[in-house]
């Protein structure tokens, strides 16, 4: 399986607490008790000329050169490359205009264009964007420890249409739409009737009306089709709350030396109190076994537990961010190869970046579906 994108927080089911009094609540999970543990985390990636031609704006319109210029840099859009599965969701850093003209106006990014909008239309030609995406299909996974959590006040989901949902609803809309051209009666689909008397305009009307029923009993079960993502968040009223889980994972930095090492940090949304949800779209969760069988794949792949001299490289008082520093919890972990431990010289983690072996791995689990 070929990963869409979509997810960028994979947790250990064994660290989430189950309701255990009511048997319907079976599978019902209390997020706010999640234990410290390892996660899989998809970072984000910043990818720079990319035509408009792989965009579409939220409302799953083309974006063209005639309206390149009503966009500006931290709006959200839909974007898929040749290569991906499906649409996603990234922000806009830059727009690049491909063609120089010699006599374009100045471009504004306060959210509003300070020229005309006709002439900037046909002065700005077609265009890429630079996009950041928190994460994509191209996306790199590290395995991370869950230090913490924390409860942002104020805060709210964005909302979207899932895009593959969209596309099946209009097909759905085509099929009905042509079944009913083809029937010589209507009288399945609507509360009225029409004689073969009626004129052109009539049943143009009736079609109309016909379309708008089917479109409403589409939008009255639109909740299946949107997406809470916890890739972006905005302020909101006070009532609204997010639950973040606090990630961190040791960092080897090639593209500036083999000698660059460092923790590394961020903060994931999970959870959404406004919505009934267990968890947000971006969160999948999975078996303890998958766990340990891609720390395994790791091992194999000598990208397993890191023994990393602190004073060397400045890690002295960031043991709180990785796995607890004691030689019980290392031990017990698959193919351990820590014989001499000694916590106040270095630092011990099995977090960093995954193999390929071990990224295909996680793409094909089959995750477990949380009520």
């Amino acid at each position: 399986m070929k990963y869409n994108g979509l997810t960028n927080i994979w947790l250990n089911i064994k660290n989430l607490s189950r309701f255990p009094y009511n048997s319907e609540d079976f599978m019902a999970i209390d997020h706010l008790k999640c234990k410290n543990g390892y996660c899989f985390l998809s970072r984000s990636k910043i990818m720079k000329n990319i035509s408009i031609d792989f965009c579409i704006n939220m409302e799953h319109m083309k974006i063209t050169k005639k309206d390149l210029h009503t966009f500006n840099t931290n709006d959200l859009i839909l974007c898929k490359l040749p290569n991906w599965n499906t649409y996603v969701l990234g922000r806009i850093i830059n727009i690049v205009d491909t063609v120089n003209y010699g006599n374009e106006e100045e471009w504004c990014f306060e959210n509003k264009l300070c020229v005309d909008n006709e002439k900037i239309t046909q002065q700005f030609g077609n265009g890429y964007f630079n996009i950041y995406f928190p994460c994509c299909p191209d996306s790199d996974i590290y395995l991370t420890w869950q230090y913490g959590k924390t409860i942002v006040r104020e805060r709210t989901m964005l909302t979207y249409k899932n895009i593959i949902q969209n596309v099946i609803q209009k097909n759905e809309i085509y099929k009905v739409e042509n079944k009913m051209k083809k029937s010589k009666s209507y009288d399945s689909f609507a509360p009225f009737c029409f004689n073969e008397s009626d004129s052109d305009s009539d049943n143009e009307e009736i079609n109309k009306c016909i379309e708008d029923m089917i479109l409403k009993v589409i939008d009255v079960s639109k909740p299946k089709y949107i997406i809470h993502s916890g890739l972006f968040d905005k302020k909101d009223n006070f009532n609204s709350e997010l639950l973040r889980y606090k990630l961190s994972w040791l960092k080897i930095a090639n593209n500036y030396s083999d000698n660059y090492i460092n923790i590394s940090k961020k903060a994931v949304n999970v959870s959404y109190n406004n919505i009934d949800h267990t968890f947000l779209s971006n969160v999948a969760v999975i078996y303890p076994n998958h766990f340990n069988d891609i720390i395994k794949i790791q091992i194999a792949n000598n990208m397993g537990c890191k023994i990393i001299d602190k004073r060397k490289f400045n890690l002295i008082g960031k043991e709180q961010f990785v796995e607890p520093q004691d030689f019980n919890f290392f031990k017990k972990m698959p193919n351990n190869n820590v014989y001499l431990f000694d916590n106040k010289t270095y630092l011990y983690t099995y977090t960093g970046l995954l193999c390929e072996q071990a990224k295909r791995y996680l793409f094909n689990i089959n995750k477990i579906d949380i009520k």
